[in-house]
């Protein structure tokens, strides 16, 4: 199958091993991975995924106050139409910019907080407990790492389909396969 770009199409599966390949490089490259460092990327991918969403909502948005921007112009008058979606257009980038911020202020806490716990941590100078941490920290880690490499690709696949897309062609496939109808019929008869 191809795309509208003629490019082939990808599988979900086709993009999970992409996105692990990539991962395992990374990882590779890398000189030591702690739990706070594969956290704060698991919050890093989490933060892309939202601020995608609201991306992906703006502009579905755009577009549905465009289609009642044509539909009113065609009942109202302009003026009216405009001051209606212009107004409706505002609040709701304002909606969007505030959902913005908020997903900025909670990574940042998010992060913060982890910095935090991590910095009590490393202060503890009992080595029954330090050893206990350790220990914890090497048990979790694949976890850790697994569920990182589940964000980066939930944040990749959220970023495809958050990128606008060229428009679709059905109309004029349907305009066309109409038209051929039309030849055929007065061919025959």
């Amino acid at each position: 199958m191809w795309n509208s770009r003629g490019k082939p199409l990808q599988s979900d599966f086709a993009i999970a091993e992409a996105s692990l390949r990539t991962t395992k490089q990374r990882t590779k490259t890398m000189a030591i991975e702690s739990p706070s460092s594969v956290v704060q990327e698991i919050i890093s991918n989490d933060i892309r995924v939202g601020k995608h969403l609201i991306g992906a909502c703006r502009a579905a948005t755009g577009y549905c106050i465009g289609r009642i921007d044509q539909g009113l112009k065609k009942v109202l008058d302009s003026a009216p139409a405009a001051r209606v979606t212009g107004f409706y257009a505002k609040t709701v980038g304002r909606v969007s910019d505030g959902a913005d911020k908020i997903v900025d202020q909670i990574g940042d806490r998010t992060c913060g907080a982890v910095e935090k716990i991590t910095s009590g941590v490393s202060g503890i100078d009992n080595k029954y407990a330090a050893r206990y941490l350790e220990l914890v920290s090497r048990v979790s880690l694949p976890a850790l790492k697994a569920a990182r490499d589940v964000a980066g690709w939930v944040a990749d696949r959220t970023e495809s389909v958050a990128l606008p897309r060229p428009a679709k062609r059905r109309p004029a496939r349907k305009a066309k396969r109409a038209i051929r109808k039309a030849a055929r019929r007065a061919r025959a008869a």
